[in-house]
């Protein structure tokens, strides 16, 4: 790989995507979505659990109407 690579300057922030805690990761730079972290959570004797982890770095399919950063 010729030059230096470029690198990211990432902000996170948590928020709500389809009914699910998650973790929105942003491209401070670009404004853009990096990826978004997941949780599934179920109740198990009345706690939450983890049911599933998704990690989505799709453009496409991330969600289109996320919070914005202040």
């Amino acid at each position: 790989m010729a030059g230096k690579a470029a690198t990211l300057q990432l902000t996170s922030e948590v928020a709500w995507l389809n009914g699910s805690p998650a973790l929105v990761v942003r491209d401070a730079r670009a404004g853009a979505i990096y990826v978004t972290v997941t949780l599934d959570l179920l109740e198990v004797d009345g706690a939450a659990r983890v049911a599933a982890v998704h990690l989505v770095r799709n453009p496409d399919k991330l969600p289109a109407a996320l919070p914005a950063i202040d």
